[in-house]
């Protein structure tokens, strides 16, 4: 495929599983990984902000996805009123289907003209076997740019519940319906 004109190899409906979160950096790959960014955007997640002087400082490649000064798919301001009530819904009902966090916003992002859409579109917890699992969801992931990074600070805000909620973590799923490499 060619979206936006850029030469693309893609495999849909992905989906890889991580049974030790703690564990979620792929190092020995041969990718020179920036761990800075991972830890950067996940605490940005947890902490329901975004920074995107921070990002650009530690690469200036993020300076290319800011729409004046802003990075509008910034998950930490999406996730802000969201992430916090996590505990208290699992924690009234622990077999709850229902603890869903949305990043993706139809009314935001559908046909919106930024440089920085939200590649994810949720976050599922759920608690199984007193573990707290975490899903999640993304319409498009680069295998190679951002799927390293992604894992990482999916995992981090799991284990930041787990903390939160004294229990052990889970296994992490991570769907993706466009995983894709860019020639």
């Amino acid at each position: 495929v060619e979206p936006r004109g850029v030469p693309t190899h893609e495999v849909q409906g992905v989906t890889l599983v991580i049974e030790n979160p703690r564990d979620a950096l792929p190092f020995g790959t041969n990718r020179d990984l920036h761990t800075a960014i991972g830890v950067a955007e996940a605490a940005q997640m947890i902490g329901g902000v975004s920074a995107p002087k921070l990002l650009q400082r530690i690469t200036p490649t993020f300076g290319t996805f800011r729409d004046a000064g802003v990075m509008h798919g910034a998950y930490g301001l999406r996730l802000r009123p969201q992430l916090g009530r996590v505990p208290d819904i699992l924690k009234k009902d622990p077999d709850s289907r229902q603890c869903v966090l949305t990043i993706w916003d139809p009314a935001y992002d559908l046909g919106a003209r930024v440089k920085d859409l939200p590649c994810t579109v949720m976050m599922q917890f759920l608690i199984r076997k007193d573990e707290l699992h975490m899903h999640v969801t993304m319409r498009s992931n680069d295998v190679w740019l951002g799927l390293p990074y992604d894992v990482f600070q999916f995992t981090q805000v799991q284990l930041a519940l787990c903390n939160v909620m004294v229990m052990r973590p889970g296994k992490y799923y991570h769907h993706v319906v466009s995983m894709h490499a860019y020639d």
